[in-house]
């Protein structure tokens, strides 16, 4: 659990780091400079080769002007990994919603037009 739970964790770092990052608006060494911390630090946080806590994690999420959203839920009361969607129609689901297999991230490229709501498990 520990090692799916941190894969994830930095995995959704990388990805948001890759974004702001290609839009000139970090690189390590800013990053680095607004944690307080060395550029080596950053780099070695981004690209796994770092045991990071819990503190670390919220430091890193601040420093990427990011937030975010977790849920914890019964396993045996979820569809493995399953997108359930409700009033959406599967031509909008394939064309607007990109889901990473290796993160469990959920990236959108697209408002997804006439759904009411959508729900993302990952087991």
């Amino acid at each position: 659990m520990f090692l799916k739970l941190s894969s994830r964790i930095e995995g959704q770092l990388r990805e948001i780091y890759a974004q702001k990052h290609a839009l000139g608006k970090v690189n390590q060494t800013n990053l680095a400079a607004k944690l307080g911390v060395d550029r080596s630090a950053v780099n070695r946080r981004l690209s796994g080769r770092s045991n990071m806590t819990i503190e670390t994690i919220a430091d890193m999420i601040w420093g990427l002007d990011a937030d975010f959203d977790l849920t914890i839920f019964d396993a045996s009361s979820s569809t493995k990994n399953a997108v359930l969607l409700t009033n959406a129609r599967t031509d909008l689901l394939s064309s607007n919603v990109n889901v990473n297999t290796n993160t469990g991230s959920v990236l959108s490229t697209g408002p997804l037009s006439g759904a009411s709501s959508a729900k993302v498990a990952f087991t």
